[in-house]
């Protein structure tokens, strides 16, 4: 099995996804019409469908009415590749920080009216707890991330989860722990 051949066809299948506009949930195919579609082989496709499954783009279900399914974005997988294409970009450390900045000045305030008292609650209890932690403790769980993330939950905007999630990713490669 081509291991190169795997993921040309999974690069190929992407595009055709993102050009059907298809929803979350949907099929896109079945092997049996991807195998002539693409002229491969099985190995190629199934070894194209996992990786297509790591990526999180589809999986591919077994049994009756399955075939390669479209799956619910996430913003993990999706902010570590953009996390790997802005961080080749970034010349140092600064420019991630420009980088935070600016998604702050456009995310946050646009949200924050969002949130609920309960929500606000969560978060106070969250902090207060974090502020009790001693540093290696605070560093080692990750607490400002648990707090954010969960404030930006709060706030319900996808696009902000999805620029924290590439910051933090981006964020684990520069800095060290």
């Amino acid at each position: 099995m081509n291991l190169n051949a795997g993921i040309a066809l999974a690069d190929e299948i992407e595009r055709e996804i993102v050009d059907a506009y298809l929803e979350p949930g949907q099929l896109f195919a079945t092997e049996e019409e991807l195998r002539p579609r693409h002229d491969s082989g099985r190995s190629t496709i199934r070894q194209a469908a996992r990786i297509l499954e790591q990526r999180g783009v589809a999986c591919m279900r077994r049994g009756v009415g399955g075939g390669l399914i479209i799956m619910q974005p996430d913003p993990e997988a999706i902010g570590r590749m953009l996390a790997m294409v802005i961080g080749s970009r970034l010349g140092n450390f600064f420019d991630m920080l420009r980088l935070v900045k600016a998604t702050d000045a456009s995310i946050i305030p646009t949200g924050i009216g969002q949130i609920d008292l309960t929500a606000c609650d969560t978060l106070r209890e969250m902090a207060d707890r974090n502020e009790q932690m001693p540093v290696d403790e605070f560093l080692m769980s990750r607490a400002h991330w648990q707090l954010l993330r969960t404030a930006l939950g709060a706030i319900g905007n996808p696009a902000s989860m999805l620029a924290y999630q590439t910051w933090n990713e981006i964020n684990a490669d520069l800095i060290p722990h």
